[in-house]
C-alpha cells in the first residue's frame, strides 16, 4: 500500500482537480483553549464505534471513534462544533482535564477501517500542551472534464477497488519473490494492463479515476476483501 499513495498524488496533480468553494482544498488546523470552548447541541448525528478512558498512575487518556450518519450536510463549522462538543462532554463526563485526547470523525465504516487515516476530522491533544488541537480535512469537487463521465460513478469506484486490489497484490508478490526496482515495475504494469482491458479504458481514463477517488476521499477497500 505504501507504493500506492505516491502514485495517486502524481495522479491527482496531473488531473488538476478543482478546488471546492465550500470546502478547503488542504487540512485545516485550529486550536482551541479548553476554557474558552463553549458546550453546544449535536449538529451531526453520528453512532460511536470506540470509546476508551485510559488512566494510569500519572497520565489519563480518552480514545473516541464516531462515524458519521449518512446523508447529512458536514462541513468545517459543524464538524469543529461536533469536536468541541464531544471533547467538552468528555472533560465533564471525567470531572477533571484530560491529559491525552483523540477524536476522530469518520464518514463511513469503510474510511474507518481502510486503516489509511481517512478521517475527516480529528481533535487531538498530549500530556505536553493545554490546548487540544483540531484539524478538519473534506473532500475536493473535481470538475467535470476530470471525470470519465461515460462511466458511471459506482463502476468507477469498483474500477478502483480492483486497481488497490491489484496494486496490493503486486506490491505482496514483489515482498515474496525479492524483485528488483525495474522488476516490480514491469509487475505493477501487467495489473494495470490488464485491468485496463478488462473494463475498456484508457491510461488516461484509468488515471482520472484514480484521481478522482483520492480528491472525493472514496474509502480504501480493505485489504484481502
Amino acid at each position: 500500500m505504501s507504493k500506492l499513495l505516491p502514485m495517486i498524488l502524481l495522479f491527482t496533480f496531473f488531473i488538476g482537480c478543482k478546488k471546492s468553494d465550500k470546502i478547503e482544498n488542504v487540512t485545516d488546523s485550529v486550536l482551541l483553549r479548553e476554557q474558552e470552548v463553549v458546550l453546544n447541541e449535536d449538529q451531526l448525528s453520528y453512532k460511536i464505534y470506540k470509546s476508551d478512558f485510559i488512566e494510569k498512575a500519572t497520565v489519563s487518556k480518552y480514545i473516541l471513534e464516531i462515524i458519521l450518519d449518512s446523508n447529512q450536510e458536514v462541513d468545517s463549522t459543524k464538524l469543529i462544533g461536533l469536536l468541541t462538543h464531544l471533547n467538552n462532554k468528555a472533560l465533564l463526563d471525567k470531572k477533571g482535564i484530560l491529559d491525552i485526547v483523540d477524536i476522530k470523525i469518520y464518514e463511513s465504516e469503510k474510511h474507518l477501517k481502510s486503516g489509511l487515516g481517512q478521517w475527516i476530522g480529528w481533535l487531538s491533544k498530549n500530556k505536553n500542551i493545554q490546548e487540544p488541537r483540531i484539524d478538519i480535512k473534506l473532500a475536493n469537487d473535481v470538475s467535470q472534464e476530470s471525470i470519465v463521465q461515460r462511466i458511471e460513478e459506482k463502476q468507477r469506484r469498483i474500477i478502483w477497488e480492483e486497481l488497490i486490489h491489484s496494486q496490493d497484490k503486486a506490491s505482496d508478490e514483489v515482498d515474496k519473490k525479492r524483485l528488483d526496482f525495474d522488476a516490480e515495475n514491469a509487475l505493477m504494469e501487467r495489473y494495470r494492463t490488464k485491468l485496463k482491458s478488462k473494463y475498456g479504458i484508457s491510461e488516461i481514463e484509468l488515471s482520472k479515476i484514480s484521481a478522482e477517488a483520492y480528491a472525493k476521499n472514496w474509502p480504501f477497500p480493505i485489504k484481502g476483501k
